[in-house]
């Protein structure tokens, strides 16, 4: 059922019954609006797969992963950047290692986001030169912000996974799993960065944006 059919439901209810007190009318209009909602949400709910309430004749498609919403995804108060990770220690591991967790007893704020780190000695290296541990692209997969194009600024992800990151020309780039990290790595990588860096500009300019909400811990697939 369109939203035209309840409003013409309506429309011809006022018109049949003119000579009901006011009070009854009143009465009975809610009663019928209370129904035309439950008949919405009915419709809504086994023919669009939203949920009765609350009720959204106009529901946006669906999401191209399951990344939380936008705001969730870098929202300084849904967790510590990178859920956690010691940026730093990223520079003392070798490649393939996963990330080292850090701990709140070293922790750093800087515009309101949280970061910790698993030594007092990286925090202090971070608190030195906060920016140049910076994940390249907020910390999202950096193969998804380079190259799939579904991505928009009020649509992040792509989620990233900490035990998936490449260290490139001084840069940390994080990957959802292995094979975007792959195809990242075997590209044409200056025509990426070149993308990814114009992308993340176009939607955040200088604003410090980091991933704290979206991530993915499979390292092999996406499933």
């Amino acid at each position: 059922f369109g939203p035209n059919f309840f409003v013409c439901m309506m429309r011809e209810y006022t018109e049949v019954t003119p000579k009901l007190r006011k009070g009854k009318i009143t009465l009975t209009r809610a009663i019928l609006f209370t129904g035309v909602l439950f008949s919405a949400g009915y419709a809504s709910q086994h023919f669009y797969g939203g949920s009765i309430f609350p009720l959204n004749l106009g529901a946006s498609p669906p999401m191209p992963s399951t990344s939380a919403t936008k705001s969730m995804c870098i929202v300084p108060t849904s967790g510590p950047v990178l859920s956690g990770y010691d940026l730093v220690e990223y520079w003392n591991l070798n490649s393939g290692d996963d990330g080292v967790i850090g701990s709140s007893d070293y922790s750093v704020t800087i515009d309101e986001y949280q970061f910790y780190f698993s030594n007092a000695k990286n925090m202090r290296s971070f608190e030195a030169d906060p920016t140049s541990y910076f994940p390249k692209w907020g910390g999202f997969c950096g193969y998804g912000i380079s190259e799939e194009t579904w991505w928009t600024k009020s649509t992040l992800g792509p989620d990233a996974n900490p035990n998936v990151w490449s260290i490139i020309d001084g840069d940390l780039y994080f990957f959802m799993f292995e094979t975007p990290q792959t195809k990242f790595l075997t590209g044409n990588m200056t025509s990426e960065k070149i993308s990814g860096d114009a992308r993340w500009t176009s939607w955040f300019n200088d604003t410090t944006v980091l991933n704290t909400g979206c991530f993915w811990w499979n390292k092999t697939t996406d499933k």
